[in-house]
This record gives structure tokens, sequence and C-alpha cells, in this order.
């Protein structure tokens, strides 16, 4: 009884405010007012949600030194970081798991603490899962750019990286501590927006997945307080939310009465690009990456996988297990340290077949991969058996999507690979 007439006191509060001027959303174009009233009887209260916001955080952390050849160059490090974050653009019913899921963008800029380190730019796309109330997870991966690498006569210090250029992950928890309205305005006024005081813990990390000698990678645990600006919105939700009431800006009254901020608001609700309900997905893949071996003798090559994946859906739209056959093309198998290379060099001596077992979680256009893999031959046994790959897709279209992935034997990389797949 009380929840009832809490939720019929809001309807009538946000009503009053909006009035004639307020954007309602009915699926029903015939409901009366009398009915509608009935309905927010059911109705929870509020909802106040949230479309996108806008942060800067100030970061201290410091460069772990992982290996033992890297102790000189533990420092403390200082940055500031750019994050844009979004409500996951997906369909209704996913459920609450999948309400909880946006998207974002950051770049990050950092002082490593030393000449021999430099300075260090990291940018790339996240996902963020949403933590209790007031908080979230967050996994990126994108590109970096470090302005030291290593060098056996300019800069013989820097073991920990080879390149420049770098790929970059971000692990990490964010807490809001505090919110409040954009302006000190009248109750009855609507608002598009809260400042919010956060707080944030993680890791970055930098490696070439070796791309270019060395490869330790630099990993930086931090510690960041930020300022965020968040545009946000509130609705009523009915027991049925296919016929909720409407959809009202927020005003400052919701907020005293709406505790909880959740990020799914009805505005992103669409059809899923990565989404196809047939119970089996077939698709083909192309993707190269680089790899370089050896310090003292360098050599790189330029390495290329074909793939074919089935996909079966498990029911729920966002998870799909995978099957599939990788064929990799690596000549780094026919590389002799110091000597001369065969000119008697066929497929059989460079190619690596392996079958894979995975799973892909699908949220909007993005895709978090999966994969195990077991090699059915490969030409050498300097690898192990098998293999991990991780990465993220995006779906250029409903056929076409990029794929980046990580190729690792347990702790040590192989190579990035880079590319497309195509679905039949």
């Amino acid at each position: 009884m009380v929840r009832k007439s809490l939720g019929l006191m809001a309807f009538m509060l946000l009503n009053q405010a909006v009035g004639a001027q307020s954007s309602v959303s009915v699926k029903d174009s015939g409901n009366s007012l009398d009915s509608i009233t009935e309905t927010a009887g059911v109705a929870y209260a509020p909802i106040v949600n949230h479309s996108a916001e806008w942060s800067v955080q100030p970061f201290r952390g410091f460069l772990l030194p992982h290996h033992y050849d890297m102790m000189a160059m533990y420092k403390h490090v200082t940055g500031v970081g750019f994050r844009y974050r979004a409500a996951m653009m997906a369909p209704e019913g996913q459920g609450a798991f999948g309400d909880q899921i946006t998207y974002g963008f950051t770049v990050n800029l950092m002082d490593l603490g030393s000449d021999v380190a430099g300075y260090g730019i990291g940018s790339g796309a996240m996902l963020m899962a949403q933590s209790g109330r007031n908080g979230y997870f967050l996994f990126g991966m994108g590109l970096g750019y470090l302005t030291q690498k290593f060098d056996a006569i300019e800069n013989p210090k820097n073991v920990a990286i080879g390149s420049r250029w770098n790929g970059t992950m971000q692990l990490g928890h964010h807490w809001e501590l505090v919110s409040w309205p954009g302006k000190k305005i009248a109750q009855s006024t609507q608002i598009e927006h809260l400042w919010k005081l956060n707080m944030e813990v993680g890791l970055m990390h930098f490696s070439n997945a070796n791309w270019s000698q060395p490869n330790f990678g630099i990993n930086v645990p931090y510690l960041a307080l930020g300022l965020k600006k968040s545009l946000v919105h509130s609705y009523f939700r009915p027991y049925n939310d296919k016929q909720r009431v409407g959809v009202h800006r927020t005003e400052i009254s919701d907020l005293r009465e709406c505790p909880n901020r959740g990020w799914k608001h009805p505005s992103t609700y669409e059809s899923c690009m990565g989404f196809d309900p047939k119970l089996w997905l077939h698709s083909i893949g192309f993707r190269m990456g680089r790899r370089q071996i050896e310090l003292d003798q360098r050599a790189t090559f330029t390495n290329v996988l074909l793939d074919y994946v089935a996909e079966h859906s498990t029911g729920n739209r966002n998870h799909r297990w995978r099957y599939g056959v990788n064929v990799f093309f690596d000549k780094s198998y026919t590389y002799t340290k110091f000597g001369t290379n065969s000119d008697e060099v066929g497929f059989k001596d460079y190619t690596e077949v392996a079958l894979t077992f995975g799973h892909r979680w699908q949220f909007g256009r993005w895709g978090i991969l999966a994969d195990a893999g077991f090699y059915l031959y490969r030409p050498k046994d300097i690898k192990r058996s098998y293999y991990e790959g991780v990465g993220l897709s995006y779906h250029i279209n409903p056929r076409l999507q990029a794929i980046a992935r990580l190729k690792a034997h347990l702790s040590t990389a192989d190579y990035m690979e880079w590319g497309f797949s195509y679905t039949l």
C-alpha cells in the first residue's frame, strides 16, 4: 500500500511540473487520463536514469617493476584521464544485467616519472558494468604512445618496451562519492544534468604483443579522484514495462525521492545491431599481426590468420558459444639465430592448424571474445600445445565486424591480430 501511494504521489508531482510541455511517450494513444493515473498507481517510484556523462580525473600511481631487470625503472606516475560514458543502445527485455552495461571512450595522459620512461598517452574503447547504485567495473582496450623506448645506445635502461606505439589495457573499479544538481533552482524547475565527484582504483598496461623487442610491458597501478557532468532523465516503470506511462525530464524533487540512479533509460532502446535470432551463425575471418623475436639479432615477421567460426545461440541475445578452426601462417618457425634460412621452406614449415572453443558477450555493436585453441598441427614444439585469445569486436553493419584479438600462451604474448570477420 505504501509503495502504491508513493508511486501515485511521484506521478502527480512530475505531471504538475511538466504539464503540457513534457514529452510523454505512450504506446497506446487511446489511453485516457484516468487509465494513465490508474496505471501509475501500480508503478514503482520513478527511477533516475543517465544517458551520457563526461569526466576528468587526475590520478597518481607508480610504474610497477614486475621483472627484476626493471627495478631501476620504478618511479611515481602522475597523470590525468578524460572519459565519455553512454548508455548502451539495446532492445527491451534484456534483463537487469543487460540494462547495466554501458560503453565509452577514454584518453589518459601520464608522466612516467623519469627520462628513461618518458611520457605516455593511452586511448581506447571501454565497457563498464554497473556495480551497485553508485559504481561500475571497467575494462578498456586501445592504442598507446610512449615517448621513450629501448635503444641499445641512447636508452639502454628502458628494458620494459621496445616500441613507441603499443596496445593498452585498463582495468578498475569506479565509485561515485557525491552528486548535486547543476543549478540551485526551484524544485519545480527541470534539470538536465548532475555534477559528481568520483574515486577510481585500477591498472593501466602498455605492451606491444611482441611487435618489437623487448616486451616486458609497462604496468601502472593508480588511484584517481575526479569530477564529472552527467546528463539525467527519469521515467515511471509499471510492472509491465511495455505499458510504461512515459518519459519525463528529471526534476530536483525526483532526486530526493529516487536514490536509485541506474543507467538504463528508455530512449536508448533500439534494435541490437549485432544480434541475430538464428540458432547458428557462420563466419569467415582474415586477420594479420606482427611479431619480433630476439633482442640481440632482431627478426620481424608478419603473420596471417584465416578462420572459420560457427556461433551457437544460448537463447540469450547477449551470449553465444563459439566453435571454429584457425589456420596461422607464422614464419618465425623458420628463423635460425645467427644463421641463414633454408631455401626449401614450404607451407608445412610455418603453418599452424588449431581447433577453437570460446564465447561471445554482445553489448549493442560491441562484443567481447574469449577463445581457447588447441593445435592439431605445428611445425615445432617451440610453443605450448594450446593458446588463449581475448579481444573486442565491433559490428560495422549486421554482417561485417572489425576484430582485435590478443593471442597468448599463458603469460607469454604471441602477437596482436587485427582484421575483419564476415557473417555468411
